[in-house]
C-alpha cells in the first residue's frame, strides 16, 4: 500500500473506531479529556460481533523491530526495549493468548509517526484445519491414481477441493460459510469469488469439474470418461490451489 493510502487508512480507522471509543469512555468518565492517544488496536470477530477497540496500554501485540544503530550491539536477548530505541517496526502480530481466528488492525505511534499493521483474514485456525484435511484427501487421491481407482480418485478430489474452497472462504467474515455444511453454499461463494477476480479461474474450474462428475463416481450414475493425464492435471491443479490458500494466510499474518 502506498504512503498516501496508508495515511488515509489510518485516519479512517481512527475516525470510525478509535475516536468514537475514546468519546464514549470520556462521556462515561472513564478516561481524561483531552486523551493522550499513543496506540490503538481494533479486533475484528468473524461471527459479526462488534469490534473490540483497545487504546494505549490495552494494546496487546508482538513486534519484530529494527533498533537504532547505536543500540544494536548493547541490547541483548531478553532486555527490555523502549520506543526511543526503535528505528522501525517490521511486523506485528497478535499474542498467542488471542483467538487465532480474529482479524486486527494495530496502530502504533512511534516517535510522533503513526504505523499501521493489519491482518484482515479471519478464521486462520479453522482454515488451517480445513487445509490439513484437504491434504489428507489429496494423498488418498494420489494413491487411487496409482491403482487407477477412478471412483475413489474423484470422490477424494471432491472432498479435497471443497475443503480447500471453504478454507479460502473462511478468510472473510461470513457467518453462513462458518455454519454451512452443504456443498451448494461453498460452490456458489467460490464461483462468485472467481467472477470478482479473487480466485483464479483454473482453480474454480477444476473444483466445478470434479463435482460435476461426482455422481458418476460415487453413485455410478453414468460412465466415467477421462484420461490419466486429465486426472494428473486435476491433482496438480488442486495441490496448487491448496498452496495458494495456505500462503494467503501466511502472507497476511506478516503484514
Amino acid at each position: 500500500m502506498e504512503e498516501e493510502g496508508v495515511r488515509r487508512t489510518i485516519q479512517q480507522l481512527l475516525d470510525m473506531f478509535v475516536e468514537p471509543e475514546i468519546k464514549k469512555r470520556q462521556e462515561a468518565g472513564e478516561i481524561e479529556t483531552p486523551f493522550p492517544l499513543r496506540h490503538a488496536q481494533i479486533i475484528f470477530y468473524p461471527d459479526g460481533s462488534p469490534p473490540e477497540v483497545r487504546i494505549n496500554d490495552e494494546v496487546k501485540t508482538e513486534l519484530r523491530v529494527i533498533l537504532k544503530e547505536e543500540f544494536r550491539e548493547n541490547v541483548k536477548k531478553g532486555d527490555p526495549l523502549y520506543w526511543d530505541q526503535i528505528e522501525s517496526v517490521e511486523t506485528t502480530r497478535l499474542t498467542e493468548k488471542e483467538d487465532p481466528n480474529v482479524g486486527h488492525a494495530t496502530l502504533l505511534n512511534i516517535n510522533g509517526s503513526w504505523l499501521l499493521h493489519f491482518d484482515f483474514i479471519y478464521n486462520k485456525q479453522r482454515s488451517s484445519q480445513h487445509i490439513e484435511a484437504a491434504r489428507q484427501f489429496l494423498e488418498s487421491a494420489r494413491a487411487a491414481l496409482e491403482k487407477k481407482h477412478w471412483a475413489v480418485l474423484i470422490d477424494s478430489l471432491c472432498s479435497a477441493s471443497e475443503l480447500t474452497a471453504k478454507a479460502y472462504l473462511l478468510g472473510s467474515p461470513d457467518k453462513t460459510i462458518m455454519e454451512s455444511k452443504t456443498h451448494g453454499v461453498v460452490a456458489s461463494r467460490a464461483n462468485m469469488h472467481r467472477k470478482l477476480g479473487n480466485l483464479q479461474g483454473h482453480h474454480v474450474e477444476a473444483f466445478n469439474k470434479v463435482w460435476n462428475i461426482r455422481s458418476r463416481a460415487r453413485y455410478l450414475e453414468g460412465e466415467l470418461t477421462f484420461t490419466e493425464d486429465e486426472a494428473i492435471e486435476l491433482l496438480e491443479n488442486l495441490e496448487e490451489f491448496i498452496g495458494y490458500v495456505e500462503s494467503r494466510g501466511e502472507n497476511a499474518s506478516n503484514k
